[in-house]
């Protein structure tokens, strides 16, 4: 026995030499086949986890892989970490080689993608921010880079694709929820109101609203201005979008309406015509009224002209207004008339008369004319004694001395307009003067004294007379007149002039006089002077008014006393002072205050911050400027150190201001703390995040949440916690968490197919240190599997870190020859083929055919035979066969044994397959008629007689069986 190891083919020549010296030689020969030239390579050489890559090897018949136990020269793998494949190649000789190839595998990014703000108006932007790659493509867009800004017009899912400096991929989504602008709508109940009413502001469309000038707040909003407004209304979604919308309300003043008619003439001729015209005082449109004549409604006039109309004499025209103007302060029952004189188209004629045709020597008297039809006053001459007399009117020639048988005259020089004569038309009267002589019985009671005020009507001063005929008056004052009414004189009027009169009555009877006098005074009232320490003020503000020139005051409105009052009015207002001096008189005077209106004044939302945050604050609304307390400059940035509240005033250019208060919540800072339960872990393994101090916490990259979450890192992480104290006070700090590589490992199988009974050896191969196996195997040693399995090799590096790789040993156990039985269920006295795919039999018992069988059984069997299968394994075989007893016989259920040679007998089919059989016919009382043995449908076969003769026509039973045969039935026999 000796061990060659020839590097070629070689003949070897052994030479056998007997103990007796005799010799022989032999030869053998030692083929020596060449090791393959194998190669390997992977495409491609790098990929990202997940992917998949092929391993091509060649220059081999067979090819085995580790890890994984592939085989072919083509193979796909997806390893999820840089892994070292070995390729071993056996030529058809069976001479084998090993390759190596390594993968590299690159790690997905980790990738976060952000929104901020997550939720946004319409019309508004938001940043997307993405971390952990490279390069950052953004979808729908496309858009790239780390931070880009977005404002879609929907809500959108974004999504961003992460690519690594090693050209690995990841995606990652973010919502971005993108609200509806309100749809707002503002309406007055009306946009025309008077001063000092209300109107309702209604506005839809929002969950909040914001009223400006202000601010008030709510839906449904009653305001009364002063003044002509502009409202403004801020309309905010449940999500925070805006929208403004603006009513504008007119404001009327209340004033009292008057009207005033006037027409082209008063005065006309009867058949003529005249224009009537009207204008209104204080009106802002025009109310509706109504023309009127003599009181009947004259239908079609308008109110700025009544129009042309034919009058009669007397006739009134009046204008009454029957329904309100908006803002009027009087109510409807409102009119104006004129009066229309018509003069009849009449001869003119004239009369004179004096007080007395009869007067007293030396004294005078007053003549007096009046004319009938006439309109208008012609032109008229006065004549004494037939001498024109100068400067007398037609009305009254005045008071003349006349002597006796003097004839006073009127003479008319030219025609009245409705007169029919010609001008040459005169009249006259004729004094008769007597001498003077004594009033003998004529006497007048003791004069009264009389003191009144200015414009005051006086005390009607009364004179009782006795044998008066006439009287007058001298020394009155203007305005006061005296009247005669039989033997009673009386003084009455109104004097615009202040003074203290003395006057005369003189009173005549015949040609005699007696005369009297009084005093009447009248005192001045008193002239005031008002003024105001501000003639125009602010709403809410005072001013002192200031009245001079009496000694006692009352003002209205107020009913205040005093020469010095305050007021604060809310709107224009007109004030009347009445002074009283010491005489009792009294006099007014008014003053007109102004009130302006308060700037509208907004100091903004209340506003929440954390410790150290800026804030800036802004007035805004009507104001020209805006000044803050606290020292706080108007929209400048400051840092707060506490919580406050904010006053700004806002000054307008009337120097009105209003004022409005912002509260600015000021939260403390906090500690964040963060830790983790180790720094560096195994790829595959976790670790515990631990944060403190805030009340919720958010962490990225990963989107965690929870004070203590727990990750598993793929490569090495820095982690950032945002916290939030619940205040919306936020920190942040970061931790970092190295991943450490699992290690390199490869299951390894001395063979991965073996028999049942035979031994095989498990080892671990790689970067590990030490290698464990599952299923109690010890790693190199060998072992007997009893079933085929799934091996697992855990290797553990120098770290700690472990990796596992898998090799699967099949244990054939024979039985991969699979039995054939063609067919497997048959009818007795067929035949079957027993045959074998995927393996050889080595005996078969009955036939020397060693892989083909022909057999025809009786009844249900089953052949067991033994077989080696393509894996060179023995094991046994197992053939089924089954007897369809469906097709043993076939039974027809009627036949006419009629002697016509056409179905005569009852036949069953293939009743001779059971020679030992029986057959039993009964009729339908259960009598047995028929019975026979070895019923053969030849010489044994029923004709359908009994003893000789045809039995009835009708429905017979049947029994049939044998030893692997029962059938029963109903036939039928048909008769001639």
């Amino acid at each position: 026995l000796v061990s060659v190891t020839p590097s070629a083919t070689t003949i070897y020549t052994v030479t056998g030499t007997s103990a007796a010296g005799c010799i022989n030689t032999q030869t053998v020969s030692l083929t020596v086949n060449n090791n393959p030239t194998l190669t390997a390579t992977p495409s491609p050489t790098a990929i990202c986890i997940g992917a998949s890559a092929n391993l091509t090897a060649s220059g081999a018949s067979t090819y085995t892989w580790n890890p994984s136990a592939y085989t072919g020269s083509l193979v796909s793998v997806s390893p999820t970490i840089t892994t070292i494949y070995t390729v071993t190649g056996t030529s058809a000789s069976g001479c084998v080689s090993t390759k190596t190839l390594s993968l590299t595998v690159n790690n997905i990014p980790t990738l976060t993608a952000v929104a901020s703000p997550t939720a946004i108006c319409i019309g508004a932007s938001a940043n997307l921010t993405a971390t952990g790659a490279s390069t950052y493509t953004w979808n729908p867009g496309p858009i790239t880079g780390s931070l880009v800004s977005v404002n879609p017009s929907a809500t959108t899912i974004y999504t961003v694709t992460g690519t690594s400096a090693a050209g690995c991929i990841n995606t990652q989504t973010t919502s971005l929820t993108v609200n509806n602008i309100p749809t707002l709508t503002a309406t007055p109940s009306s946009t025309a109101i008077c001063i000092g009413a209300s109107v309702n502001l209604t506005a839809t469309g929002a969950s909040t609203y914001t009223w400006n000038p202000g601010p008030i707040t709510g839906s449904l909003v009653s305001v009364s201005p002063s003044a002509t407004t502009i409202y403004t209304v801020t309309g905010a979604s449940a999500a925070g979008c805006v929208k403004t919308e603006t009513v504008n309300l007119t404001v009327n003043p209340n004033l009292p309406l008057s009207t005033s008619i006037s027409s082209s003439s008063t005065t006309i001729c009867s058949g003529t015509s005249v224009n009537f015209f009207s204008t209104q005082t204080n009106a802002g449109t025009t109310p509706t009224y109504q023309w009127q004549l003599n009181g009947n409604n004259i239908a079609g006039a308008t109110f700025a002209t009544y129009g042309t109309n034919t009058l009669n004499n007397n006739d009134v025209v009046s204008l009454i207004m029957t329904a309100n103007e908006v803002c009027t302060t009087n109510s409807p029952a409102f009119s104006n008339s004129i009066a229309i004189t018509v003069n009849p188209n009449l001869p003119l004629s004239t009369s004179i008369s004096s007080f007395s045709t009869t007067i007293c020597s030396g004294t005078s008297v007053n003549f007096f004319s009046t004319q009938t039809n006439a309109g208008t006053t012609p032109t008229y001459q006065w004549q004494l004694n037939g001498n024109n007399i100068a400067g007398a009117t037609f009305a009254n020639y005045g008071t003349n001395t006349l002597n006796n048988n003097d004839v006073v005259s009127l003479i008319m020089t030219s025609s009245e307009v409705c007169a029919v004569n010609t001008p040459a038309f005169s009249n006259s009267i004729a004094i008769t003067v007597n001498p003077n002589n004594s009033l003998g019985l004529v006497s007048i009671s003791s004069s009264t004294n009389q003191v009144t005020c200015i414009n005051n009507t006086i005390i009607p001063i009364t004179y009782t007379t006795t044998g008066a005929t006439n009287f007058n008056f001298l020394g009155l004052p203007a305005g006061i007149n005296g009247s005669w009414n039989t033997n009673t004189i009386s003084l009455t009027g109104t004097s615009s002039v202040s003074g203290v009169y003395i006057y005369t009555v003189n009173l005549t009877g015949g040609c005699g006089l007696v005369s009297n006098s009084g005093t009447i005074t009248i005192n001045s009232s008193p002239v005031l002077s008002l003024t105001a320490t501000s003639n125009t003020i602010c709403y809410g503000a005072n001013t002192i008014l200031i009245a001079n020139g009496a000694n006692t005051y009352t003002w209205n409105p107020g009913l205040l006393l005093g020469t010095n009052v305050t007021v604060n009015p809310v709107i224009n207002t007109t004030y009347t002072v009445t002074g009283d001096n010491l005489s009792g008189c009294v006099g007014s005077e008014t003053i007109s205050i102004s009130v302006n209106s308060l700037p509208t004044v907004y100091a903004g939302a209340n506003q929440t911050i954390c410790g150290g945050q800026f804030v800036t604050l802004t007035g805004s609304g009507s104001a020209t400027s805006y000044t803050w307390n606290n020292g706080v400059v108007n929209g400048t940035a400051f840092t707060p150190t506490n919580s406050n509240s904010y006053i700004v005033t806002g000054t307008d250019n009337n120097s009105c201001s209003n004022t409005d208060t912002v509260d600015v919540i000021v939260n403390p800072i906090f500690t964040l703390t963060l830790s983790a339960s180790t720094s560096s872990i195994c790829l595959g393994t976790s670790a515990i995040l631990t944060a403190n101090g805030a009340n919720t916490y958010t962490w990225n990259p990963g989107l965690l949440s929870g004070s203590n979450p727990s990750v598993s890192p793929i490569s090495n992480t820095t982690y950032t916690v945002i916290g939030d104290n619940g205040t919306g006070c936020i920190r942040t700090e970061t931790i970092s968490i190295n991943v450490i590589q699992l290690p390199n490992v490869i299951a390894n199988s001395t063979s991965t197919t073996i028999c049942s009974g035979q031994f095989v050896t498990l080892t671990g191969s790689g970067s590990a240190i030490t290698y464990t196996w599952n299923n109690g195997v010890v790693n190199g040693t060998a072992f007997t599997p009893t079933n085929s399995n799934s091996y697992i090799v855990t290797g553990t590096d120098a770290v700690g870190c472990s990796s596992s790789s898998t090799v699967i040993v099949n244990v054939n156990s024979g039985t991969s020859a699979i039995p054939i039985t063609n067919p497997n269920v048959i009818c007795i006295g067929d035949t079957v083929i027993l045959s074998v795919i995927g393996g050889s039999v080595p005996s078969w018992s009955l036939n020397t055919n060693p892989s083909i069988l022909i057999i025809a059984p009786l009844s249900n069997v089953s052949y067991t035979y033994s077989a080696i299968d393509a894996n060179g394994c023995i094991g046994d075989v197992v053939f089924n066969i089954d007897i369809d007893k469906e097709c043993l016989v076939t039974v027809y259920n009627g036949f006419t044994p009629n002697g016509d040679g056409i179905n005569d007998f009852w036949v069953i089919d293939k009743i001779e397959k059971f020679p030992n059989n029986k057959v039993y016919i009964f009729n339908r009382w259960g009598n047995k008629i028929y019975q026979t043995s070895n019923y053969n449908n030849i010489n044994n076969i029923w004709d359908g007689k009994l003893n000789g003769q045809s039995v009835p026509t009708g429905t017979y039973f049947y029994i049939i069986e044998s030893d692997q045969l029962l059938k029963k039935g109903w036939i039928e026999v048909t008769g001639q």
